[in-house]
């Protein structure tokens, strides 16, 4: 996958992304307040190799990837669909707004996007790519076209996108589900994403006419 051209993101993707990594690191902050408080509860109230086990237990439960997510959006809007599929398969699709929007840099490629990160006051860097599937190419009949997304180059999720004129406007339908595994610790991302998911997407000019996820173990 060859880098093609740097892209641009709106401005006003990029402040609800800011807000959205605000409130995922408050969210975050209060979860780990909860687990101290619980962990030093358990030392005050239990022995102490009980109280040992228990935190050791607890801290490794919250860290393990256990969860896998999937669901269904169903999106509206006034736009072409031939318009709507470009997007769809163009490095900022609409159903990822605030991992591009929250990328350093955002790179076009031949078959979708690349999407860099750094952390760790810029000591550490990662990366985020898209790949589109369209048309035959696609492994969902009916599917317009279909995300992969990879993050450090391991499988991250998977979206089938399917668009279609009902007459009056453009609907848009999107299934997907992670093909990794979530730990606890991460729920806070979700939490986060489906707060500002709604205004992500109308500032792109869609409509969240429904919607529909769930959590369950990886089997």
């Amino acid at each position: 996958m060859s880098a093609t051209a740097g892209v641009e993101v709106p401005d006003q993707i990029h402040t609800i992304t800011e807000r959205y990594k605000r409130t995922e690191r408050i969210l975050t902050l209060l979860v780990a307040a909860v687990a101290v408080t619980a962990v030093f509860g358990a030392f005050i109230v239990l022995p102490y190799f009980a109280a040992l086990g228990l935190s050791l237990a607890a801290i490794a439960l919250v860290r393990v990837p256990l969860l896998e997510t999937e669901g269904e959006l169903h999106l509206r809007t006034d736009a072409d669909p031939d318009a709507v599929r470009n997007e769809f398969a163009s490095a900022l699709p609409p159903v990822l707004p605030f991992q591009w929007g929250g990328a350093e840099r955002v790179r076009s490629t031949a078959d979708g996007g690349v999407y860099e990160y750094s952390y760790l006051f810029g000591r550490r860097s990662t990366t985020m790519a898209v790949t589109v599937r369209s048309g035959s190419e696609t492994s969902s009949a009916g599917a317009d076209c279909e995300l992969d997304i990879t993050a450090g180059e391991k499988p991250w999720g998977r979206y089938r996108v399917s668009v279609e004129d009902d007459g009056e406007s453009t609907a848009v339908v999107v299934a997907f589900e992670s093909t990794r595994r979530y730990a606890l610790n991460r729920l806070t991302q979700l939490v986060a994403a489906n707060r500002y998911q709604e205004e992500a997407y109308a500032a792109q000019g869609y409509t969240v006419v429904d919607r529909d996820w769930s959590l369950t173990l990886g089997s």
